[in-house]
């Protein structure tokens, strides 16, 4: 039998759901929690004020710009992904992506320059 997780450890969990950009089965399959037991923590976690947003990355005084590109989507209807290279790390982005988690991806990467 697992041991019962703490506050702090669903606090966790519920901060990686909302980075994840997933849904809550998806984020919850094959973990060692259920869906349900993670929206149960997210509404009594807001319910007593927790901040669930991901703790944003704190800008480094030593960090160097990104050098950003444009990314055009082509006619086709943009099934296909597009690949955004960042530094060394690439980002596939497909139709529907979510912003909020692609900046703050963003602003990880920045902050690791």
């Amino acid at each position: 039998m697992s041991k019962r997780a703490t506050r702090g450890e669903w606090l966790e969990r519920v901060r990686s759901w909302k980075a994840s950009g997933q849904g809550l089965g998806e984020f919850a399959k094959d973990k060692e929690f259920s869906a349900q037991s993670l929206e149960r923590w997210a509404w009594k976690l807001s319910v007593d004020g927790e901040a669930l947003e991901p703790r944003k990355a704190t800008r480094s005084k030593t960090a160097k710009p990104l050098q950003l590109v444009e990314v055009v989507a082509e006619a086709h209807g943009g099934a296909e992904p597009v690949t955004l290279r960042v530094g060394t790390v690439e980002l596939m982005l497909g139709r529907g992506f979510d912003r909020e988690v692609l900046a703050g991806v963003l602003d990880v990467l920045e902050a690791r320059r």
